[in-house]
């Protein structure tokens, strides 16, 4: 009785969140409805860490289809169909064992199964058992979603989530039990990663009662897209009920300042601001400055708070400083895959107004370009009116000569491929904006590379979307030609065990290559201006495909230049040996940072080869840290002499909206978000420019690297400590 009386109460509060969401929104009485049953549904989800065997009164079910198909060691649709209903568990770890099914980078997937026995509708309980390796970026399923089928509809009849505070011990499997009502023959199992793998041994179904369990209500859909779009909205309202609930942030702020606004100077680079309380504007500066030379932009942030109900509005504007010198935004929120609110979007603030939501700390981004303000000392003032607060700001501004500084520069690359929609949808525009932060490296997609399969058919379009690419970069930077080929999958069949060439595919490659070389000179493009880049995160034995490939480019091509971007795995780690050994064939290093800042990435700093680094930030990269997955990459390039600094990526969402992590395959990776007529930036994406403006001023003051930095670890307030050194240095 005691436990009902407690998800009651914990429903009540879930419901009384969302109907202040929905009042704010603006949402219909269905969405109420629906989200009271999924709430329910939810409290019925149990984790079994006990089993260690299939159920003895399972009932046989049969797996049709999956959305999408496994592709983490896949052994085809099939077999892995067959796989997940055999009644044999595979021991620990899951993802090295043939029987495990798979999947990376991909979330929720969709199990498409039938019951082969029993009444058309029938209660009980599916069991998924599920692999978990910490160690390996295996994670158990946040979120399960049980969905019956029948004549082109479905509805949900179970679903699972993830107790708080869950801590079950690595390296194991897990059964995970969802209860289901009134399941049908046909059904699907949409399975919500908790990272970037999912790992799957074995689903069932076992009749039975079930003590809760609530069926929605039904909906179209006509293929598993409909159910995975579902599963998706089904998670994104978990979430949001979750994370709309500032109701204890509120009453600590009132405590303090009790009832009304207020403004303080705040860190504008802070990773989470949503976590702020009152305490924060405690000795905060009253003065907003801006030091660097007329050749960067720089950024002070204001913070607020509001303790009424609802939403209300600032005028804020700056004056006495010169047109277009100042611009103002508003550091928007945006939900992460795993269900945060994180302060990423800058939006524009074209009307001067600043939006404040009561419970939520707000911040404003003041950016000052400071190429266009005077070199030396200048003021300004920042002025921030509303119904109950009034607030000036003073601006100053110390401006250095930036032909003070000597030449420094950085070949920076995100991986922004000109296919790669929404963003590109206005070429011109994202092009301005790469070029903006200081982007000047270019990557072909290997679809837009005619031929690269090798089949003696390049393909006129291909060629023509080349073409197209190498006119929009021409003169500026650098441009790699992605070949896409792995050590396993490559058009000469060669692997790892066998990684000769044959002569026949050998003298193949050979006049494909002098054919794009041809491409290359028609475009105006000089040997010294572009890359061969034939295989993506080379790791462990896979150098030695790399090496066989890249041989064959040097003797077809002796002037053409190579890259790699080695990476190092658990099952495929990488040796110095290894990168000592490609030293032949390669032209420019960038190995991910993970492997460049490891003991075996020493090796970079004795190569004679130029040498540099890119980073992958965690997923989901909206809530990775706007310093240390972004900014410090500069300031690593200082550090270590590095050439070159680059992530992934500027404008990859899998072709849907950045603003939404459920709409596509995975979570986006793109700094950037969709507008009409224009691009939202990010602070992610700030902090990467910043880094590179960082390393300007630190490589042109000739100001020396302390021998103890750790760039990932240093704050905002750090860094502002060691630019004021080196503006003093550089003068």
């Amino acid at each position: 009785m005691g436990s009902d009386h407690n998800m009651l109460h914990a429903l009540a509060r879930h419901l009384l969140v969302l109907f202040s969401l929905l009042l704010l929104a603006a949402c219909d009485e269905d969405q109420v409805a629906r989200a009271k049953g999924y709430v329910e549904r939810l409290a019925s989800g149990l984790l079994d860490q006990a089993g260690s065997s299939v159920s003895a009164d399972r009932a046989p079910i049969r797996v049709h289809e999956f959305l999408p198909e496994p592709n983490y060691n896949a052994s085809g649709p099939d077999a892995e169909a067959a796989q997940m209903t055999d009644g044999t568990l595979e021991r620990p770890p899951l993802w090295v064992r043939d029987g495990g099914v798979g999947w990376f980078g991909q979330t929720p997937v969709v199990i498409s199964a039938e019951r082969q026995s029993g009444p058309e509708k029938q209660d009980g309980k599916i069991r998924l058992h599920a692999g978990l390796g910490r160690y390996a970026g295996t994670s158990l399923p946040r979120q399960i979603d049980v969905y019956s089928q029948a004549q082109g509809r479905a509805n949900l009849v179970g679903s699972y989530r993830e107790p708080p505070g869950l801590n079950p011990a690595d390296k194991k499997s897990y059964w995970i039990e969802v209860p289901v009502k009134a399941l049908s023959r046909q059904f699907s199992v949409a399975v919500h990663g908790n990272g970037a793998y999912i790992q799957i041994d074995e689903l069932e179904f076992v009749p039975g009662e079930v003590a809760r369990a609530h069926a929605a209500e039904a909906f179209d859909a006509p293929d598993l897209q409909a159910i995975r779009d579902d599963a998706s909205a089904q998670l994104r309202l978990n979430f949001e009920l979750r994370a709309g609930d500032r109701g204890e942030s509120r009453a600590r702020w009132r405590e303090v300042i009790g009832t009304g606004q207020v403004s303080w100077v705040a860190d504008a680079w802070d990773q989470d601001p949503g976590q702020w309380g009152p305490e924060v504007q405690m000795d905060a500066p009253e003065v907003l400055r801006f030091a660097g030379y007329n050749g960067e932009k720089e950024v002070a942030s204001v913070g607020f708070f509001s303790t009424g109900m609802g939403f209300s509005e600032l005028s804020v504007e700056v004056k006495g400083a010169p047109v277009g010198a100042v611009s103002l935004f508003q550091l928007a929120r945006v939900m992460t895959a795993d269900g945060r609110l994180v302060y990423d979007p800058l939006k524009p603030m074209d009307d001067g107004l600043f939006r404040l939501q009561s419970g939520w700390p707000e911040l404003l981004w003041v950016e000052a370009d400071l190429s266009k303000m005077p070199v030396g000392e200048s003021q300004a003032e920042l002025r921030i009116r509303g119904a109950s607060l009034e607030k000036t700001y003073p601006l100053e501004f110390h401006v250095v000569d930036e032909a003070q500084l000597a030449p420094a520069t950085l070949d920076a690359k995100v991986w922004s491929y000109s296919r790669d929609m929404p963003i590109w949808g206005d070429s011109g525009q994202a092009m301005r904006d790469l070029q903006e932060h200081y982007v000047n490296t270019w990557v072909v997609h290997p679809s837009d590379i005619p031929g690269v399969s090798l089949d003696g058919k390049p393909d006129p379009k291909a060629e023509a979307r080349l073409l197209a690419d190498l006119e929009r970069y021409h003169g500026l930077g650098k441009v790699h030609l992605f070949l896409g080929w792995t050590g396993r999958d490559n058009p000469f069949g060669i692997s790892p065990d066998q990684p000769e060439i044959s002569s026949s595919d050998a003298r193949d490659f050979t006049n494909w290559l002098q054919y794009i070389q041809g491409l290359m000179r028609s475009a105006n493009y000089e040997a010294t201006d572009w890359a061969f880049y034939p295989m993506d995160e080379i790791s462990g034995e896979e150098t030695r495909v790399f090496l066989s490939v890249s041989r064959l480019i040097r003797e077809a091509v002796p002037d053409a230049r190579i890259y790699a971007n080695p990476i190092s795995t658990t099952t495929q780690p990488t040796s110095v040996e290894q990168l000592r050994a490609l030293e032949e064939v390669v032209d420019e290093w960038q190995p991910v940072s993970k492997l460049y800042h490891s003991e075996v990435g020493a090796y970079f700093d004795t190569t004679a080869v130029p040498q540099g680094f890119f980073h992958i930030p965690d997923v989901p990269a909206k809530a990775a840290a706007p310093i240390r997955d972004y900014r410090a990459l500069g300031w690593h390039a200082w550090r270590r002499n590095a050439k070159s600094i680059g992530f992934w990526a500027y404008s990859d969402s899998t072709g849907s909206s950045v603003w939404d992590d459920f709409d596509g395959r995975r979570p986006d990776f793109a700094v950037v978000y969709e507008d009409a007529g224009r691009l939202i930036s990010s602070r992610r994406w700030e902090g990467f420019a910043a880094g590179i403006e960082d390393y300007r001023l630190l490589k042109g003051s000739q100001f020396p690297a302390p021998k103890d930095l750790q760039p990932s670890s240093l704050t905002a307030r750090a860094m502002q400590k060691l630019r004021q050194e080196a503006l003093k240095t550089g003068q």
